[in-house]
């Protein structure tokens, strides 16, 4: 073997020897406690600057090779100082080297023990509101290159997300719509306390528009009677609607499906309310399956039924049309398919 070729293969067995000691150095470095409280520090930074808010770890561990990062005791404040996320474990799959540059590509995030507040007071903004702004800001117009905004903003991308042991509470400071009336169901949009665990995929497909998959859904609502089993689709969600298709739930024994939706998203800055609107549903169901939620006189209706309906609504109104069941009478099917019912 020539001198030469014998040079450039130690050279290469010298630098590649040099990058494995690096990397084993990091990796020793990394699991001390000044590096990872310095990575705390810095991960704690991070997320103030971009949620504007406070934010709080208990511990970070890293392992540099796959690129995996375990957060404890991550609590969230909104902007009034209430609890607004809390979680017990938030274990990451990231592109480490991207942070460095102000960016947070996440593949997956797993989150453990986790407990949501949210608050939608009539007369002003949902306390959860400055979060999805944050998350949002980013695609916008962005800074020219070189400024310090340009240079310091922070951009977060989140490919997978599961959620277990997953607790919302969402209150709108009003009483719940079924107070004194007896034959009113016990489900309120406005008043929820559920218990759930999912997976679901995102990817940022252009500006202010995301497309979402929801590969699994299960959740209990105790108080409302809500007890979803399954619950699947896919979604393109804009700035003001989101667009859903080959939707798939599972309450109990019954089980609907329907091709499309539309959801106009509410916001109280371009004064824009709720409001929705389904394709065709189809599906199965025992009536009383949906007693307690949406209407407590059908209790005792256990004969299964094969239903088509269309939705439509509000977060005050639900409209039933087109209503047909192999179960339904004709004078039923004529007078429920026609009349709005106050929610």
């Amino acid at each position: 073997m020539k001198r030469p070729v014998r040079i450039a293969l130690k050279t290469l067995g010298g630098l590649a020897l040099l990058l494995v000691t690096l990397l084993v150095t990091t990796a020793i470095l990394l699991n001390t406690n000044m590096v990872q409280n310095r990575l705390l520090h810095y991960a704690t930074g991070l997320l103030q600057d971009k949620l504007q808010t406070k934010v709080t770890i208990d511990s970070i561990r890293v392992n540099l090779l796959p690129g995996d990062i375990l957060l404890k005791g991550v609590d969230i404040e909104d902007r009034q100082g209430r609890k607004l996320l809390q979680a017990d474990h938030l274990a990451l799959d990231i592109d480490l080297l991207e942070l460095f540059k102000h960016r947070i590509n996440i593949f997956q995030a797993d989150f453990d023990g986790v407990s949501v507040q949210l608050h939608c007071p009539r007369d002003s903004a949902a306390n959860y509101q400055f979060l999805l702004d944050a998350l949002t800001k980013q695609h916008t117009t962005a800074p020219s290159q070189g400024t310090s905004a340009a240079r310091h903003e922070l951009v977060l991308d989140i490919r997978t997300l599961r959620l277990h042991h997953f607790h919302l509470t969402l209150d709108n400071h009003r009483p719940r719509k079924n107070i004194g009336k007896p034959h009113r169901g016990a489900f309120d949009a406005g008043h929820l306390d559920l218990t759930a665990h999912l997976e679901l995929t995102m990817r940022h497909t252009a500006q202010d528009t995301h497309h979402l998959t929801l590969k699994k859904f299960q959740c209990v609502d105790s108080v409302a009677g809500i007890h979803i089993r399954d619950f699947h689709f896919d979604a393109i969600v804009q700035k003001d609607k989101a667009h859903l298709q080959h939707v798939v739930i599972q309450h109990e024994n019954t089980v609907v499906q329907f091709d499309s939706a539309t959801i106009t998203l509410p916001s109280k800055k371009e004064h824009r309310c709720l409001s929705y609107q389904t394709s065709l549903i189809s599906g199965k169901t025992l009536l009383k399956d949906i007693s307690k939620p949406f209407a407590p006189a059908l209790a005792h209706f256990v004969i299964p039924l094969e239903l088509q309906v269309k939705l439509s609504g509000t977060d005050s109104t639900l409209l039933f049309q087109e209503v047909s069941g192999n179960e339904v009478k004709e004078q039923y099917r004529q007078v429920v398919g026609q009349k709005g019912i106050p929610t």
